[in-house]
């Protein structure tokens, strides 16, 4: 069964918990479940999944359904072996400090299924870097750089970023307005 992202309007519900049990009702039965929509019983930057804003999936209707499920749409990835399902997670950097990005397969002889851990840039976030920390990071990612003191040389200071695949300059004083400024490829 393959289920993309589907909104509360889609469904005619009127809130999100009538359009989840909507969605429910509509998805086919089969062996294998690949979705993309948030599921119960995660936690999410701190935030349980059940208080997203959005038709969230009954985990348990899931593992009772399907043999196996795999689910995107939750950026971080997650080992649920037990629930016999997985959270893919995004294979694409969005936020600061992600590191693990995955593919999955899936033995559909016993539905067993593995990591495979891919390469990926990452944003890496430094806060009123010296010269060493920036030497010091690779090349091949994206850099947010943070700075906080006006003694920051800015023009010294993004002529060293070129030197990464993107960077994003952040210049945030303390009791003035933030300053961005993006180089190079960001995506």
């Amino acid at each position: 069964v393959l289920h993309p992202y589907m909104y509360r309007q889609e469904v005619q519900a009127q809130d999100n918990k009538e359009a989840s049990l909507k969605i429910q009702e509509m998805l086919p039965e089969g062996d294998i479940f690949l979705g993309h929509q948030t599921i119960s019983g995660f936690i999410v930057d701190g935030l349980p999944t059940e208080r997203f804003e959005e038709p969230v999936l009954d985990k348990e209707f899931l593992k009772e359904r399907y043999k196996f499920s795999a689910i995107g749409h939750i950026h971080q990835p997650a080992d649920t072996e037990r629930y016999n399902m997985v959270l893919t997670g995004s294979v694409f950097t969005s936020e600061v400090n992600e590191y693990a990005k995955y593919l999955w397969t899936l033995d559909t002889n016993d539905y067993s299924f593995r990591e495979i851990k891919i390469e990926q840039r990452q944003i890496i976030k430094l806060v009123d870097p010296i010269d060493p920390i920036l030497e010091l990071t690779p090349t091949n990612n994206i850099v947010k750089v943070e700075v906080t003191e006006r003694k920051t040389n800015i023009e010294d200071l993004k002529k060293k970023l070129l030197r990464f695949d993107g960077s994003i300059l952040v210049e945030n004083y303390p009791n003035e307005r933030a300053s961005v400024t993006v180089q190079g490829d960001i995506n």
